[in-house]
């Protein structure tokens, strides 16, 4: 094969490899967005269209601040626990009271941790999201005197005892 064949064949290739890695992309996002809308209907949560794509834009966010290197860890749960997507997805139901908040949290979690992730570091990042998820869902506990609702107040109570947990971390 001469060089001039090389390159024509090696170029294909990449064109191939390409478009194979924008088809897995396209597929990950649909995955992800086909498991969100079942997490809001089993939340009872009746989300638009609309809704889950800009939902997916916030974790989109979420996973790439995950993925980002030279942040410690306590700066991506915390940030994470800020992010637009959890206070997106837990005020998603309105009147919720405490033992709701905490099964939206929980549920939640359940969520991350299905989530395809991009590679084993992802992976990894996305269970421990999860977990620390469950365990804030466990552990925290309304402050009704924080926020004008209960999911306020709820998100607050997570937001407290995430940086109560993590201050040492």
């Amino acid at each position: 094969m001469n060089p001039k064949e090389l390159f024509e064949n090696l170029s294909a290739m990449r064109d191939s490899l390409s478009a194979y890695q924008n088809f897995l992309e396209t597929q990950r996002e649909q995955t992800i967005k086909q498991q969100f809308r079942q997490f809001t209907d089993s939340l009872g949560i009746s989300a638009t269209v609309e809704d889950i794509n800009s939902l997916y834009g916030s974790f989109d966010a979420i996973v790439s601040s995950l993925d980002a290197e030279g942040t410690s860890l306590r700066d991506k749960i915390l940030s994470t626990l800020e992010s637009d997507f959890i206070t997106q997805v837990l005020s998603l139901k309105t009147a919720a009271r405490e033992s709701e908040m905490r099964r939206m949290t929980t549920e939640l979690s359940d969520f991350i941790r299905k989530v395809p992730a991009t590679g084993d570091d992802s992976q990894f990042l996305h269970n421990l999201l999860a977990t620390s998820l469950d365990t804030l869902a466990a552990e925290a506990s309304i402050d009704r005197t924080v926020g004008d609702t209960y999911n306020q107040a709820w998100l607050s109570s997570l937001k407290a005892q995430a940086e109560d947990i993590f201050k040492n971390f």
